[in-house]
């Protein structure tokens, strides 16, 4: 936790009337936040400041890499094409070269940050706001034994309870009933009753206690300040700006190969969360609203600080400046936006957007390539690899043998339809139909990887239509 966003010690109650006596009247203890230290506060303050500085600096070059104007004479102008045809004497190669390095730095940073975030087990919470959890498959604080009812064989992975003695074996007794004497068969049911009388008993008092500490968690978080955003204010401002810019280095040929070679680690960790914490962090869950509450905030003073640097500046500087304005380069379509912003959803569908958009540019640029210096499929392959390799037929053999060594794989698959699923579900036109095509390609490629994913008959045929769709 951000130290010093939430120092005030919670002071739950202990549990009350009947519910403390089952409890046996034990507060329950959560420990308070440390407060924060000087030189943790100056960096917070620091950070705050600094990040709208970061977030309009991210808009000048999305802006800068965006740029298509039409001149004069009829011709258009592009920043991009025209630092492709450089030859060294115009500058733009140079410019070009610094924007993207710093394009690229900025959101794998981000992205690799809210995922760390993810993992550790931050999510959102309606009504609450953010709480920290554990993952599956993950330690840590707060992680909860289950209890005996967890433990009811109902399909959660939990083991059966022991049946009570007799009940398990009455199929034998019943066969040697002739050699058991009335008044042992009468004491042995009696005893067997009486088991199942405590057992019974046993469960009750073991859900009311369950009950009261929950009651009294619950009256404790009441109680307790929130929990502060796991990265800070303006996290998700600063990830949308990074990944906007991302998107336009994404779609150009000259700058795809450096993209796909920065982000396609950053992509691959975001695709492996999982599943229920990718979709509250990507496809429109509580922790993606959660992350962009303060954006309206963070883009105000970025629109402030381009005020100013166009107040002092002069030229094409100034009208650079005036040009970038909060959300003037959302990748959502204008027709759209409305509805979204009805809903208070625009910035999580954009952001979903985004990397569905990052996912489909880098792929089909991957199936546009060829040649001994960019092989065809790199993309996938990085991916695929961050996941523990592929499971086509050829490795079936080992699947069974070695336990789940391809879930990582599967979750990330998972994840990618799921992704791919929600971006679909968006008002008529949001996403384009190419688009969707596209990232249909990278999900039937990506099936072939999987336990009976069909081999290298499947995987010809899918790379074929990923071919086709990029021609």
């Amino acid at each position: 936790v951000a130290a010093g966003e939430a120092e005030a010690e919670a002071a739950p109650a202990a549990p009350e009337g009947d519910a403390a006596a089952d409890a046996g009247a034990v507060a329950l203890k959560i420990p308070p936040v440390a407060p924060a230290t000087d030189e943790q506060r100056g960096a917070m303050e620091a950070r705050d400041a600094l990040l709208p500085v970061a977030t309009h600096g991210l808009g000048l070059l999305q802006t800068l890499l965006d740029l298509e104007t039409e001149l004069p004479d009829g011709t258009s102008f592009s920043f991009l094409d025209a630092a492709a045809e450089d030859d060294y004497e115009d500058g733009c190669e140079p410019l070009l070269a610094a924007a993207v390095g710093a394009v690229l730095r900025a959101c794998a940073e981000a992205m690799d940050a809210q995922t760390d975030a993810a993992s550790e087990g931050w999510l959102g919470q309606q009504g609450r706001g953010w709480v920290l959890e554990k993952v599956e498959g993950g330690g840590g604080e707060g992680a909860k034994a289950p209890s005996n009812a967890a433990q009811s064989g109902n399909g959660d992975g939990g083991a059966a309870p022991l049946a009570p003695l007799g009940a398990g074996a009455s199929e034998f007794t019943d066969l040697m009933a002739d050699d058991v004497a009335p008044a042992d068969a009468e004491k042995a049911a009696k005893e067997a009753a009486e088991r199942a009388a405590r057992s019974a008993a046993e469960a009750e008092r073991s859900e009311k206690h369950a009950a009261a500490l929950a009651a009294a968690t619950s009256r404790a978080m009441k109680k307790s300040p929130p929990l502060p955003p796991p990265l800070g204010r303006g996290s998700g401002a600063l990830v949308l700006a990074a990944m906007r810019a991302a998107e336009a280095l994404s779609v150009d040929s000259s700058t795809q190969a450096a993209t796909m070679e920065a982000l396609a680690s950053p992509l691959g960790r975001v695709l492996a969360l999982p599943e229920r914490v990718f979709n509250q962090w990507w496809c429109g869950g509580a922790a993606a609203l959660f992350i962009h509450r303060d954006d309206d905030d963070v883009t105000t003073a970025a629109a402030a600080a381009a005020a100013d640097t166009a107040g002092s500046a002069g030229g094409v500087a100034a009208a650079t400046s005036r040009s970038y304005h909060a959300d003037l380069g959302c990748r959502i379509p204008a027709h759209a936006r409305e509805e979204l912003a009805a809903k208070g959803t625009l910035r999580t569908a954009e952001r979903a957007l985004l990397l569905h958009h990052l996912l489909g540019n880098l792929h089909i640029h991957d199936a546009r390539a060829a040649g001994d210096d960019e092989p065809r499929g790199r993309f996938l392959s990085l991916l695929v690899e961050a996941f523990g390799g592929s499971a086509s037929d050829a490795a079936l053999e080992n699947v069974g043998a070695s336990g789940d060594k391809y879930a990582v794989l599967k979750r990330a698959f998972a994840n990618l339809e799921a992704l791919h699923a929600h971006v679909r579900s968006f008002p008529e036109g949001t996403v384009a139909d190419h688009d969707v095509a596209i990232v249909q390609t990278l999900v039937d490629e990506f099936k072939c990887h999987l336990p009976g994913g069909g081999g290298a008959e499947a995987a010809a045929k899918a790379a074929a239509a990923s071919a086709a769709a990029a021609a």
